[in-house]
């Protein structure tokens, strides 16, 4: 038997992570668990400002662990890896991101990809919006 790659779902709350979500699971990718930052200071998505609690009820809702952790205008990347490392100690080995056009987006996740060694996957990249 083939043991397929765990991932986690870089989870903003927003249309293009669920969109990335669904493709990879379609695609039978073993999906471990979402991961979220949130401002310290707002409690709320560093990107989209959604409220956590709403993050934590979309995990609820589709019945996947969250892993959420909070970030400061600072330390994003510092607790970012943090957070990568460790969903690594619970065997995932990939993730799973949501961008589509960004260059440099898709840029700084391989960067920070190759630096944790986890195989990043982009199922809308370059997709037709």
């Amino acid at each position: 038997m083939v043991k397929r790659l765990q991932v986690f779902v870089s989870w903003s709350g927003g249309k293009d992570s669920a969109f990335a979500y669904c493709k990879a699971q379609k695609q039978g990718v073993e999906i471990a668990c979402l991961l979220n930052a949130v401002r310290k200071r707002y409690g709320r998505v560093a990107f989209h400002g959604v409220r956590k609690e709403l993050i934590e009820l979309q995990a609820e809702a589709i019945g996947v662990p969250l892993h959420q952790f909070t970030v400061n205008k600072d330390n994003y990347e510092e607790k970012y890896k943090e957070a990568v490392q460790a969903v690594k100690a619970s065997g995932v080995r990939g993730g799973v991101f949501g961008d589509i056009f960004l260059e440099d987006g898709r840029q700084w996740v391989e960067k920070v990809c190759r630096a944790m060694r986890i195989k990043p996957t982009f199922p809308l990249w370059k997709i037709k919006t």
